[in-house]
């Protein structure tokens, strides 16, 4: 089972973002997924994006990672990784669970020089949906 806690994030770049040339929202302002499997031997969370139109357009520049790992996580994504279209392995246990685990998932907004803003001054906001997969292992 899946619970999405946190449906929606707004990374908002700042002068140093632009100097970085990305903006993150990481750990508790991350996207928060509660999960729970009744497998004994345990389970794996994968993460896509499923609009391949979006996908194609920003998989270079979303990336996703997390941390920090709950106690009972057999392995976790190490590092940011761009999405893609296909089911990426984002956290896993490899024992039985018995209650919720919280899973974060950071985002980091990269190349932010190549997401046009409105002519004329203001912004542009730019979406992505994310679709969370539990499997049983």
């Amino acid at each position: 089972m899946v619970q999405v806690l946190d449906p929606v994030i707004t990374p908002v770049p700042n002068a140093t973002d632009y100097s970085n040339d990305y903006v993150e929202v990481t750990g508790a302002s991350g996207l928060r997924v509660r999960v729970k499997a009744n497998s004994t031997t345990g389970m794996i969370l994968k993460i896509r994006c499923p609009d391949a139109t979006l996908a194609d357009r920003i998989s270079p520049t979303w990336s996703c990672g997390r941390r920090p790992r709950p106690a009972r996580a057999a392995s976790t994504m190490a590092s940011y990784t761009a999405i893609t279209g296909v089911d990426q392995n984002l956290w896993s246990t490899g024992t039985s669970q018995g209650a919720w685990a919280t899973v974060t998932t950071d985002v980091r907004v990269q190349n932010l020089f190549n997401y046009n803003d409105a002519v004329g001054g203001g912004t542009t906001s730019y979406s992505n949906t994310l679709t969370y997969t539990v499997v049983a292992q």
